[in-house]
Order: structure tokens, then C-alpha cells, then sequence
């Protein structure tokens, strides 16, 4: 079982100094289009997963596009991440799945992978 989404809106506020999505908010408060009264959407873009032993999703961009950090709270994860060969597509490239793509693999020619272990108290 995976379960990719529990809100967490306060998760990281104050403690992850690589996040930027507060600074972004303040950035833009009182904005056309927004008021100073206006709350951060936090609760869209902080969520927590979790998963059985042996859980597996395939190939996806985290996050929508917006940085992703991982705290490992029990048991281990394993995080593999893919960079194009050369020029080679992106997963921005809806061409990038066509003809012999196989999702469920890592598509060597195509894709340099690099993979973590992280365990209990480790963060990515």
C-alpha cells in the first residue's frame, strides 16, 4: 500500500532553511491579485506520504515542479533519481514516453540514475 498524500501544512515552517515557498508568499503579499489577509496555501503544497514494506510508485517530476525534502520517520525509503543523457529528453517531454519507453524500468539509454537509501531520521 502507498498513500501519496496527507496535508500537512505546518510541516518544515521554521526549521527547513532551504524552503523557499514562504519567502515566495512574503514576496508576493499584497500583490495585485492578493491581499495581506490572504493565508498560504500550505496545505496543497506540504503533504506527508506513507507506505507498507514493498511499496513502489514508477517515474514522476515530485511535487508539481515545487522542491521536495523527505524526512524519513520509520523503516527506510529508497529514493532513485534520473538526469537526461547528453540532450537527450526530458520528463517535461510528453515524447519522452512514447515508443519503446517501459515505464516500470529505468531506461538506461536514455536516463543516468542515481539511487539513496535513506533510514529512520535521515532527510533528503
Amino acid at each position: 500500500m502507498n498513500a501519496l498524500q496527507f496535508p500537512m501544512p505546518e510541516e518544515g515552517l521554521g526549521r527547513n532553511r532551504f524552503s523557499t515557498d514562504s519567502v515566495a508568499w512574503r514576496a508576493t503579499k499584497g500583490r495585485r491579485g492578493s491581499s495581506d489577509a490572504d493565508s498560504p496555501p500550505l496545505a496543497d503544497i506540504r503533504w506527508g506520504l506513507a507506505a507498507t514494506k514493498g511499496a513502489v510508485h514508477w517515474w514522476h517530476i515530485d511535487s508539481d515542479g515545487f522542491g521536495t525534502f523527505i524526512d524519513v520517520i520509520a523503516g527506510y525509503k529508497w529514493w532513485i533519481v534520473a538526469k537526461e543523457k547528453d540532450s537527450g529528453p526530458s520528463f517535461g517531454d510528453t515524447a519522452v514516453f512514447s515508443g519503446d519507453y517501459q515505464l516500470e524500468e529505468p531506461n538506461n539509454e536514455i536516463w543516468s540514475v542515481e539511487a539513496v537509501l535513506l533510514e529512520a531520521g535521515s532527510r533528503l
